[in-house]
C-alpha cells in the first residue's frame, strides 16, 4: 500500500502517473507518424497514376488527331482522283489505291503496336 500522507510518496506517486502519461502519447505520436507516413505513400502513389493517366489521355488525344487528319485527307485525295478521273487520267484512281494501301498498312500496324496483347 502507498502513503498518502507525505509528500514524496504524492510527487513519486504523481511522476509515475506522468510516465505513464508520457507513454500513451508517445504510442500515440508514432502511431500517427505512421499513419502520416501511409497517407503521404498513397497520395504519391495517386499523383504518379494521375501523371501516367494524363499522358495517355494526351497520346490518345495525338493518336485521334493524327486518325481525323488522315480521314480528312483521303477525303480530298479521292474529290481529286475523281475530278481526274472524269478528266481521263485513270492513273489518279490506281494511284490513291496504292495509296490508301499503304496508309492502311501503317495504321494497322500502329494499332497493332498500341494495343496490348491479349491476357
Amino acid at each position: 500500500m502507498s502513503c498518502t500522507c507525505c509528500t514524496s510518496c504524492r510527487l513519486a506517486h504523481i511522476e509515475s502517473e506522468l510516465e505513464e502519461l508520457r507513454t500513451t502519447i508517445d504510442s500515440a505520436c508514432i502511431q500517427q507518424n505512421q499513419d502520416h507516413h501511409q497517407l503521404l505513400e498513397r497520395l504519391q502513389f495517386m499523383a504518379t497514376k494521375i501523371e501516367d493517366l494524363t499522358a495517355q489521355v494526351a497520346s490518345n488525344r495525338t493518336v485521334i488527331g493524327s486518325a481525323l487528319t488522315l480521314i480528312q485527307g483521303f477525303s480530298a485525295q479521292l474529290d481529286a482522283a475523281i475530278a481526274a478521273a472524269k478528266a481521263g487520267n485513270d492513273q489518279a484512281l490506281t494511284d490513291l489505291s496504292a495509296s490508301l494501301k499503304t496508309d492502311d498498312d501503317a495504321l494497322a500496324a500502329a494499332v497493332a503496336a498500341g494495343t496490348p496483347g491479349n491476357p
